[in-house]
């Protein structure tokens, strides 16, 4: 008669663990999420530390070109009217630059926030590139550093 207790209690054991399946379903579900949030959160961290590493550096470009021609300016071009104008324009030129990069990060911002929605715009980027070239060429030159385009 023991082994028929014994048999008795495993099968009240399997139906009172059979009671938890789903528990333990609804447990290894909030389980996947909070993984899946996690990951999330580190890819998340990841971008921002990329994104911050990337403004930075595209930020320090327009800097360190408004500061070579106004340095240009005050040491050599200050006497020559039409290259002094032409340096400004350089200058004003990358502050615009600079503005579109910050209010680029300002959008980023309140889009991150929900306040604003993306406004996506076609821009000539052959254009961009080549008036960047352009400008580090005109350095290059003025600094009399000769090179060639392959």
């Amino acid at each position: 008669m023991f082994p028929l207790k014994s048999l008795v209690l495993k099968k009240l054991i399997n139906q009172d663990l059979g009671l938890f399946n789903s528990l333990k379903d609804e447990l290894n579900c909030i389980n996947d999420g909070f993984k899946d949030a996690v990951s999330k959160e580190v890819a998340s961290q990841k971008m921002k530390t990329e994104l911050i590493s990337n403004v930075s550096h595209d930020l320090k470009t327009p800097l360190t070109m408004i500061k070579a021609y106004a340095e240009m300016i005050r040491d050599i071009s200050y006497k020559d009217q039409d290259k002094m104008n032409e340096h400004l324009g350089i200058i004003v030129d990358e502050t615009d630059r600079l503005t579109v990069l910050v209010n680029d990060i300002l959008d980023l911002s309140r889009m991150q926030s929900n306040a604003d929605t993306l406004n996506i715009e076609k821009f000539d980027l052959a254009l961009d590139i080549k008036n960047i070239v352009n400008n580090i060429v005109f350095c290059f030159y003025k600094l009399c550093i000769i090179f060639d385009i392959l």
